[in-house]
């Protein structure tokens, strides 16, 4: 039997992801648990020293995605940049919860529990989604069906920073980041507040 054709948007989102990330580029699928569900993550090694990924999601802009107000539908494709190669189970799991469970995104938003699910002994346990760090990233138009493409970050975060989000907001928090800092990359770092 031979495999379905890679949509051409597919192809347009993966190219570029590679332009924009950058790193030495592969495109895996990931198949959820019960294997019934794929989708296509880019992942980026920037063969460096410590060791650097970038990875990106294909295919979620697919489906619809409401903004905070449910009022606008706004696609979106999910991206971040780690110093831990199992962020990509994250990826898939993040997307996985948009395509089989229609959680919705946008940003400030905090998924809860992502990676707390995996057992792993690290600092982080949540997910918040922010606008995008790196100006190399804007929004993409794909001509071949008018949708623009929305960029978030996936930004790990601890139990006391998802605290501190309810309370104080996602803006403060992401200010509270020390400019020029990468211990943000890393899944188990210390707390930022």
């Amino acid at each position: 039997m031979e495999a379905p054709a890679v949509p051409n948007t597919h192809k347009v989102i993966a190219k570029y992801l590679r332009d924009s990330l950058g790193g030495e580029p592969k495109v895996k699928t990931r198949w959820d648990e019960n294997e019934s569900t794929k989708i296509a993550l880019f992942e980026g090694d920037h063969r460096s020293e410590p060791p650097l990924w970038s990875f990106g999601t294909i295919g979620v802009s697919d489906h619809q995605n409401f903004n905070a107000r449910r009022s606008q539908d706004v696609p979106v494709e999910l991206v971040t940049t780690s110093s831990d190669y199992r962020m990509a189970n994250v990826m898939a799991t993040l997307a996985f919860r948009k395509l089989n469970d229609g959680h919705d995104f946008w940003p400030d938003k905090i998924e809860e529990n992502v990676i707390d699910i995996y057992g792993w002994a690290v600092a982080c346990k949540h997910i918040l989604f922010v606008d995008v760090f790196s100006s190399d990233i804007k929004p993409l138009q794909l001509r071949e069906t008018g949708r623009g493409v929305h960029w978030l970050e996936v930004l790990p975060i601890t139990e006391k920073e998802r605290r501190f989000i309810k309370d104080r907001g996602a803006r403060t928090f992401t200010q509270a980041i020390p400019v020029g800092s990468d211990a943000y990359l890393r899944l188990d770092r210390p707390s930022y507040v």
